[in-house]
């Protein structure tokens, strides 16, 4: 980009990168599980016969609905079905024990998720709208058979509408400059950020094992599951939180709490039945486990030790799938009330054979008095000889203050969901520097973010000219949350009608290069807002940057292009990756680490293998075959091809690149592997 900027101030450091937020315009979700007010209220619920299936059929006289023992009659009645649950085949092959990409590759996983879940679409950032169900986990168990049972669990279940998050139940003790441990810091960092990127969520379930061996910890389960209702409390879609482990402690606050934000809890006790307990006591799942569920609408699922908890995560998809909600006007009259008031409510299903499961309270919050516009401000009267002209009229109320452009972009950029009223590309590429004196190479991020020219508003400037200005704000967090770089610049963009007009055939881009510290797992946020217009864009990207010191194979991010003098098909833009089916798309990446043996030195012998996913497994590949590795200075640079398919169908899919050096001995270091997201789009639409 290259306008004549005015340098922001940098993002707030003392901003964790969890503190994600609602929507920066405050906008009620449009699907919102529970809106309680005096005038009506909503109560949600699952139903399931005596063999645990759920049932979809119901109508309004199926139900009796009690608050406060009171009978209210239902005005509003719907099933919400948020996600069809799996069916046939692949409700079959959710059962089987390795995971479905496991099967379909047959190679073995580098890292357990692809990016993207072979039965749904591939990562997306989703927007308000998209948004289906917010799914917390909280691990009470961070062993590796239970973050197994997990990922599976977020391969497999978790799909293209779904935003989830996961968080240890410990807390990290940090010893500070003397020694003393006096520092608490949530175990999790970035990866308890809700996101429907299965590369951060799984990168999540191999740092939980890890956590509490290279730091000493507390084990704060309350606090914790209190902190994932507070982080559901103003989202939308379906709210759930899933606890594995077990749990003894107090649980009124935490019932309470969920019922107010609308969360549904699952227990997932996977110790279950205790044998050898020292006590009874020990031996018998806790009780607050089960009122935590039953109380909230959900469920407690008990297991013996070893119990493989794709089932119990089964049921919970399928409990979340779909669910009624039935709506009353109260008969109770609570406009003297002061404060908000709690109901108990109870729903009867009348069918036979049918249970039903629902949150046992709604906070009613009555209207309050409003008050007497003419009545006088006791100040202003009590000062009515200074200010006699103010006596005894009402004290102008002040105006809110109107968000400033650093809110705006800070609540843009911690967002949950994107917004996309300019639309951005964010391409974030990492690499590593040449070697230093100790040949040792440096890791770096070079984030682009690509601005759509469709989407800017001009306002008339001097001179006849069009301008607007356009604030960019980008950031990368470190594994822990902490800041590893960032900028929040202020562009003045002046052109010519002329020019202006063909902005909107193209688009602006604006680069930041992020030296960093270590390879491991970053973060990386972008918002970008038109100040002519409002409008805002926002996106953000999960890095899992390898060791590129490390003896052994590695690549950096991939590169897309069509091959050189290829005209692009109209509508697609290959900098952004997308292209037409037929299109021959080139990828190209920097490699390290492959064994040149011998004196002089032999070339590397690498071969790549290709797939490209979505749905259903890989839609095209190119089995294994000797790669070409260009010497570019101090660079080794791997090209290759893929062809899309001619009839493959528009939309997102990601590409795999698998990298075997043949000249290393050990297997267990032959492969590297590296993601990229791929958009198909229709050129004749």
């Amino acid at each position: 980009m290259e306008p004549p900027a005015t340098l922001g101030a940098l993002l707030l450091l003392a901003l964790a990168c969890s503190a994600q937020s609602a929507d920066p315009k405050g906008n009620a979700a449009a699907d919102e599980v529970i809106r309680v007010n005096v005038d009506l209220r909503q109560v949600d619920l699952t139903v399931t016969d005596a063999k645990g299936n759920h049932v979809s059929d119901l109508e309004p006289g199926d139900f009796q609905l009690i608050e406060d023992r009171k009978p209210q009659q239902i005005t509003n009645f719907s099933w919400v079905e948020v996600m069809p649950p799996p069916s046939g085949l692949r409700a079959e092959l959710l059962k089987e024990k390795p995971s479905l990409l496991e099967r379909y590759t047959g190679v073995a996983r580098l890292h357990k998720t692809p990016g993207n879940d072979i039965l749904t679409a591939p990562a997306a950032n989703l927007r308000k709208e998209e948004i289906r169900r917010m799914i917390a986990i909280v691990s009470g168990d961070a062993t590796v058979p239970a973050m197994q049972r997990i990922r599976k669990f977020i391969d497999e279940q978790a799909g293209p509408g779904d935003m989830l998050s996961i968080r240890s139940t410990r807390r990290k003790l940090i010893p500070n400059a003397d020694g003393r441990l006096v520092q608490v810091r949530d175990s999790m960092g970035i990866f308890q950020q809700f996101t429907n990127d299965k590369r951060q969520l799984d990168a999540a379930t191999e740092r939980l094992p890890q956590v509490c061996i290279e730091y000493l910890c507390l084990n704060d389960v309350q606090g914790n599951l209190l902190e994932a209702i507070k982080s559901l409390q103003d989202l939308p879609g379906r709210k759930a939180l899933l606890f594995v482990g077990r749990y003894k402690g107090p649980v009124d606050e935490i019932i309470s709490q969920a019922n107010r934000a609308g969360v549904v809890i699952y227990v997932l006790d996977d110790l279950g039945v205790v044998y050898e307990a020292e006590t009874p006591s020990d031996a018998l799942a806790p009780d607050s486990e089960r009122l935590m569920a039953e109380e909230t609408g959900g469920r407690r699922m008990l297991s013996t030790a070893g119990f493989d908890l794709t089932a119990g995560f089964n049921e919970v998809i399928e409990d979340l799938s779909g669910y009624y909600l039935l709506g009353y006007r109260p008969s109770s009259d609570e406009s003297v009330a002061k404060l908000p008031v709690r109901h108990k409510i109870e729903v009867k299903v009348l069918r036979p054979g049918l249970t039903a499961r629902f949150r046992n309270g709604l906070m009613g919050t009555p209207d309050m008095a409003t008050p007497d516009a003419a009545a006088p401000d006791p100040l202003v009267e009590r000062y009515a000889d200074v200010y006699p002209k103010a006596a005894g009229q009402p004290a102008a109320a002040k105006p809110p203050t109107p968000p400033g452009r650093q809110e705006i972009l800070t609540k843009s950029l911690f967002s949950v969901y994107t917004q996309d009223g300019v639309r951005i590309h964010l391409d974030p590429l990492f690499a590593a520097s040449d070697p230093g004196k100790k040949k040792k190479r440096s890791p770096f991020v070079h984030t682009i973010v690509e601005i759509d020219g469709r989407d800017l508003m001009f306002a008339d400037a001097d001179g006849g000219k069009k301008g607007t200005v356009l604030d960019v704000a980008v950031a990368v967090f470190n594994e822990d949350g902490s800041q590893a770089g960032a900028a929040n610049k202020a562009f003045t963009i002046l052109l010519t009608k002329e020019q202006a007009a063909e902005l909107a055939k193209t688009s602006l881009q604006y680069s930041l290069d992020v030296p960093l510290q270590r390879p491991g797992p970053y973060q990386v946020r972008a918002a970008v807002r038109d100040q002519t217009s409002g409008a805002i864009g926002s996106g953000y990207a999960f890095l899992d940057i390898p060791d590129f010191n490390r003896s052994r194979i590695a690549l950096s991010s991939l590169v897309l292009s069509l091959p050189q003098g290829t005209p692009a098909a109209p509508l697609a833009r290959p900098s952004w990756n997308e292209f037409a089916p037929g299109a021959t798309v080139e990828y190209a990446c920097e490699v390290f680490g492959a064994k040149t043996p011998g004196k002089p030195p032999m070339p590397p012998n690498v071969e790549t293998e290709v797939k490209l996913y979505r749905g259903g497994g890989p839609v095209a590949e190119i089995p294994a075959a000797p790669a070409k590795v260009e010497n570019v200075g101090e660079q080794s640079i791997l090209n290759g091809s893929l062809r899309i398919p001619e009839n493959l169908a528009a939309g997102n899919y990601t590409m795999e690149v698998l990298a075997y050096d043949r000249q290393e001995p050990s297997k267990k270091k032959q492969a590297a592997e590296q993601w990229i997201d791929v958009t198909v789009v229709n050129p004749l639409k």
